[in-house]
């Protein structure tokens, strides 16, 4: 299952679903008690042959209860069913120009400025467009998953990996140090790595994680300059993705350029260009 809001209709789960949560109750964050049923699976694109074909898929909004301090949060699970015949193809293959009227007029296309769907059972113009969208790149998975073996032979004694969400706007991976679980003081940084599904663009950022026990209790995230420890992976990272999928970074005063629309938990006047590009919570990392 790979961790993902907008494929599928998006779902937060009632107070009585929430007690499937709290039980049995355990040290630390507990998630139990879903069953196949509490997935909404919605037909993407219909089968057309009887042994393979056709795309469908379900997304989760689940509460997450730290049963030491009962914080509650919220992380998003999405999960594909039936998917196609997959072919070796670029990512983005289609180019947009660096603007900002560019690229505002594309996200335009992916998401909404007011929630009225929200409460509707069918998915909005736009859901369904960002649902199309991850259709064809889901395709393309395998190919992230074979550059993301090659950065980790590229980083030799750091850990990488595949963290893309298909309900975010992007496909993404982290790279961290080897350290035991949860990391001790000063915490742990992490290095993430991002390529748009909606642009051919990419993004780079960094995270400072800080844990007390199993809790995390500091999330600071590095959109721009970061610190001397993530330079050098995020250099390697940079050239690879380049290299590889001839993707641009975008530059730092685009992805800054306020969004009049919601993504995902995130309203204006907070959204950006960045998270409509690739995520709205940089933050969410499953470390």
């Amino acid at each position: 299952m790979s961790t993902s809001g907008q494929l599928a209709r998006r779902r937060v789960l009632p107070p009585w679903q929430l007690l499937a949560v709290l039980l049995p109750l355990l040290a630390g964050c507990t998630i139990n008690h879903y069953q196949p049923r509490d997935f909404h699976f919605v037909t993407v694109v219909k089968k057309s042959e009887p042994d393979s074909g056709g795309w469908r898929a379900a997304c989760l909004h689940v509460p997450i209860v730290n049963t030491a301090t009962w914080d509650t949060f919220l992380c998003k699970f999405g999960r594909p069913s039936a998917t196609r015949k997959q072919r070796p193809m670029s990512l983005n293959s289609s180019p947009v120009p660096l603007t900002a009227e560019s690229l505002l007029a594309l996200v335009h296309n992916y998401y909404r400025a007011d929630r009225d769907f929200d409460i509707r059972p069918e998915n909005s113009p736009e859901g369904e467009r960002f649902l199309t969208r991850w259709v064809q790149e889901r395709k393309k998975m395998d190919q992230w998953d074979a550059f993301v073996r090659e950065l980790k032979a590229a980083l030799p004694g750091l850990k990488v990996g595949n963290i893309t969400s298909t309900c975010d706007a992007s496909f993404r991976c982290a790279v961290y140090p080897r350290v035991e679980f949860p990391p001790p003081e000063p915490g742990i940084w992490v290095v993430v790595g991002c390529v748009s599904i909606l642009a051919p663009v990419y993004a780079i950022y960094g995270l400072h994680l800080r844990y007390q026990g199993k809790r995390r209790i500091e999330e600071r995230v590095f959109l721009e300059s970061l610190p001397p420890e993530m330079q050098a992976p995020a250099e390697v990272m940079a050239r690879k993705l380049e290299a590889t999928f001839g993707v641009t970074a975008l530059p730092r005063e685009l992805a800054r350029t306020p969004v009049p629309l919601i993504v995902e938990f995130k309203e204006p006047p907070h959204t950006t260009l960045f998270d409509a590009l690739f995520i709205s919570q940089p933050e969410s990392v499953p470390i």
